[in-house]
């Protein structure tokens, strides 16, 4: 029978997660920056796991996810215009001066 994850040690965690892919691995394997890799795992689309505060991840199952995903290209394009799209958002509200939920008298200090 295998431990669940959660009843594991730190060293015995530390182990069965050593074959795992770094991040710095996953950005030179798909040339990603670190910005557009956080943006796929903070969507819940890409299966990783944090250890020791740094996220690692199992190249099998990335390179599923990635297939099932319509193919590296097609992921590399969703997070691009998912951070495109977040980009001008931003600059929007950064043009008003003030968050939508604070237009109700209560924007920037004058």
């Amino acid at each position: 029978m295998t431990t669940p994850w959660h009843q594991l040690s730190h060293s015995q965690l530390l182990e069965a997660t050593a074959g795992l892919m770094p991040f710095a691995g996953l950005r030179e394997y798909w040339d990603l920056s670190a910005e557009e890799i956080y943006w796929l795992i903070m969507l819940r689309a890409l299966p990783a796991v944090l250890v020791d505060g740094e996220w690692r991840f199992e190249q099998r199952a990335i390179d599923a996810w990635a297939e099932d995903n319509g193919g590296l290209p097609a992921v590399r394009a969703f997070v691009r215009d998912a951070l495109d799209e977040w980009r001008r958002a931003r600059e929007e509200l950064d043009g008003r001066g003030a968050h939508p939920a604070l237009r109700g008298g209560l924007g920037p200090a004058e």
